[in-house]
């Protein structure tokens, strides 16, 4: 990331992700840096057919955190979309991990 190369609209494009993933799936936290408080705070969904990740996904941010955590249990094969499933209008990254094993 470089503060000069980027401009306003691209720093603004990216605010809402999505992780799919089953339950051996490790989520990270997203931390805050200097040159991240001109992009807005980070939505992220963890969408889990596992609803016990529920807590440690809502534990993820701590105070240097600019992000907003939450989670729904869905299930891949199920006909609801995850962009329904997670609650946001639309998902610009998304994130799908060991769904192999599925």
């Amino acid at each position: 990331y470089d503060d000069e190369a980027c401009s306003q609209a691209e720093l603004i494009k990216a605010t809402k992700a999505c992780s799919i993933a089953n339950s051996s799936a490790t989520h990270h936290g997203a931390k805050s840096t200097s040159s991240s408080k001109k992009i807005p705070p980070l939505k992220l969904a963890s969408l889990d057919l596992q609803p016990t990740w529920e807590p440690y996904v809502l534990a993820l941010p701590d105070h240097n955190s600019r992000a907003q955590y939450s989670f729904a249990q869905w299930n891949i094969k199920d006909s609801i979309d995850a962009v329904k499933c997670s609650g946001f209008p639309r998902i610009d990254l998304c994130i799908i991990s060991n769904l192999l094993v599925y």
